[in-house]
């Protein structure tokens, strides 16, 4: 089973075109599983660096793509980024993209407007827990 872990900037449109390769990998192959993880623009150049270091690797750019060994969060093997991405798709599963650079951008911004919803929805959902003492 290959399983992929794709990361980027949640407004980068090489992570929207990578993403929308790997779902349609997903859905056209049994054994093509992916997680996706997207973090605010603020934010990615830190947390790709604290990946970067925990696992010996070397990555400048968004996204970052890595095939996990065993289970999520089990070894990880960097694939590299976007270009690494599609030569995979198109050598190994004969699959290319021809998404446009201004659906691209279109699809980044849509990223990164659910990636802010999406914390926003998980912060309103901690105000709403009280722990009792």
């Amino acid at each position: 089973m290959a399983k992929f872990v794709i990361a980027g900037r949640a407004d980068c449109p090489y992570y929207a075109k990578t993403e929308l390769v790997a779902d349609y990998l997903q859905k056209n192959l049994p054994d093509f599983r992916i997680h996706k993880i997207t973090q605010r623009p603020e934010v990615w150049e830190d947390w790709l660096k604290d990946v970067c270091e925990k696992n010996k690797w070397s990555h400048k750019n968004s996204p970052i793509i890595w095939r996990e060994l065993l289970d999520r969060g089990g070894k990880g093997l960097l694939l590299g980024g976007y270009n690494e991405f599609l030569e995979h798709a198109q050598l190994y599963y004969d699959v290319t993209s021809s998404m446009t650079t201004e659906l691209m951008m279109v699809i980044a911004q849509e990223n990164l407007g659910a990636h802010i919803e999406k914390e926003q929805e998980e912060e309103a959902l901690k105000t709403c827990i009280n722990p009792l003492q």
